[in-house]
């Protein structure tokens, strides 16, 4: 598979409905200057046309999360593949007070 352009993350296939998550630090500010929710949810992200490859939920971070833990990551993604809504695995997966969701609460894989 030749690689995306630019470097970018492009999905392929039928991803279906999907949540991301990432350690970057200051993902849920608005301008950053750097990969953030803005650009997650927009029209042509991860290569989709028209909010077609956009994730139904994000867990962001507005400050320095000092997150990391396998446990967080665990926690959020297994809750999300158990059949849980979104709002249930964001909430039981925060670890800071900087924690932001973005997305439908009430949608489920």
């Amino acid at each position: 598979m030749p690689a995306p352009p630019n470097g970018l993350v492009v999905w392929r296939g039928s991803s279906s409905w999907w949540v991301i998550n990432t350690l970057e630090s200051f993902n849920g500010q608005r301008a950053t200057g750097q990969g953030n929710f803005t650009q997650w949810f927009s029209a042509g992200a991860f290569g989709g046309l028209g909010y077609e490859n956009t994730p139904v939920g994000a867990i962001t971070h507005t400050d320095e999360p000092g997150l990391g833990t396998p446990a967080f990551h665990a926690r959020y993604l297994a809750l999300w593949a158990s059949g849980k809504i979104f709002a249930i695995c964001a909430w039981n997966a925060r670890e800071t007070a900087y924690f932001q969701a973005v997305g439908d609460p009430f949608v489920r894989k």
